[in-house]
């Protein structure tokens, strides 16, 4: 253990402020924050790190340290923790490195539980995770975007659409995070978009980058842990859908109708999809064969889950699968005209099939398959519209056109 850094935190903790600790301790002085005094929270919401101070749809981060007042004594734990390196050059390695060497250090100088939330926060920013792929990470926040030079926003589980004004994705940040893609195992990259996904303390990302100069600079970041607190009663609570549609949707699913959930980016079409396969029985056999994958590992439910990530030709995919007999295909997106030949063979195999697909309204959705000559694969089919993080509609495409299900308040 350092005896500089422990003398150092014993000054501080005696109030001594931390521009003097680097003056006593000879180093070269810079612009820093002071110890300051504790910032009173009006509406925490606990995040990695620290906490977002929540009023009306928008917020500040307040990192752990900031809400004790011991600014000073967290700087100086960054000033250590930047010197110390794994073994092996990974994110995660990194973290748990300095997150045990800071617990070691500050051990007997605080509290127990101080000590190892201020080791959490320090451990995230001397990294690259620090804060936007924090905020991404943590309890209840599902998506989080940026556009470069906004503020970011983030969609939580039960606050909404939070934008966090202290937070801007400048190009710093957009660097840090594209060197974060750049490092995934999992890296696919089109055109003027990066996407990639990576793991870190159970928690699993999906991050996307569009970068200039094609494009102004943005991310999009979905927290793929996070629907395993989405379960289909979560979902009826925050009013995605209500039990009367859910009923009428399983029921004509159960029964063999394809089921479509449609609707643009973002609005909770796989988060409905996955709940809604997490209502099936146990036992249930299902393969999923996504183009990245998107949806939990449902055995953990009970189910006989076979997942697949397939690019490229999914109907290729679905024949050389069909020999395993499952009760139940999800494809994920529906993108082209061969995805939706694939969904119609799952259907037509007996089988039962769920997707997503893109789509401004039912009706668009019609005309486009009808252009790729696939619109055979509407009949029977169930399309559950949605809007806002809501289910709009629910429909069946019979005698030609859509029908309503359910009547939607």
């Amino acid at each position: 253990m350092s005896i500089d850094i422990r003398r150092k935190l014993e000054l501080a903790i005696a109030g001594v402020r931390y521009i003097e600790i680097r003056s006593l301790f000879k180093k070269r002085r810079i612009k820093l924050p002071e110890n300051s005094e504790k910032i009173d929270l009006v509406n925490p919401v606990k995040v990695m790190g620290g906490y977002l101070d929540v009023l009306n749809g928008r917020a500040r981060l307040v990192p752990y340290s900031s809400s004790e007042g011991i600014d000073g004594i967290a700087q100086l734990l960054l000033d250590y923790a930047r010197g110390i390196y794994p073994d092996r050059p990974d994110l995660e390695e990194a973290f748990e490195t300095r997150r045990s060497r800071i617990i070691e250090v500050t051990d007997g100088l605080l509290a127990d539980e101080k000590r190892d939330l201020l080791a959490e926060e320090i451990a995230l920013r001397s990294t690259k995770l620090w804060p936007i792929l924090s905020l991404a990470m943590s309890d209840g926040v599902t998506e989080l975007y940026g556009v470069l030079g906004s503020c970011v926003y983030l969609d939580h589980i039960f606050l909404g659409r939070i934008t966090v004004e202290n937070v801007v994705l400048d190009e710093r940040e957009l660097d840090k995070i594209i060197t974060v893609v750049e490092c995934s195992d999992q890296v696919g990259i089109g055109g003027p978009f990066s996407k990639a996904e990576m793991s870190f303390m159970g928690r699993k990302l999906r991050i996307t980058v569009d970068t200039p100069p094609s494009s102004s600079g943005s991310i999009a970041i979905r927290n793929l842990s996070a629907m395993e607190k989405l379960g289909i009663d979560t979902l009826i609570k925050l009013g995605t859908i209500s039990s009367e549609e859910f009923t009428a949707v399983m029921h004509f699913f159960l029964s063999g109708n394809p089921v479509i959930v449609a609707g643009r980016t973002g609005v909770g079409k796989t988060t409905l999809c996955n709940a809604l396969l997490r209502s099936l029985p146990a036992g249930t056999r299902i393969i999923s064969v996504e183009e990245v994958r998107e949806i939990e590992d449902l055995g953990r439910y009970g189910m006989k889950h076979t997942a697949y990530e397939v690019r490229g030709d999914r109907g290729k995919a679905v024949i050389d699968l069909l020999h395993r007999n499952p009760d139940v295909v999800f494809l994920g997106e529906l993108l082209n005209r061969e995805d939706v030949i694939a969904f119609a063979l799952s259907h037509e195999s007996g089988f039962k099939v769920m997707a997503t697909t893109h789509a401004k309204d039912r009706d668009m959705l019609r005309e486009k398959w009808e252009k790729w000559g696939v619109d055979y694969a509407l009949k029977g089919s169930i399309l559950v519209f949605m809007e806002e993080k809501r289910v709009k509609e629910v429909s069946i495409f019979e005698d030609g056109c859509w029908q309503p299900l359910v009547e939607v308040g």
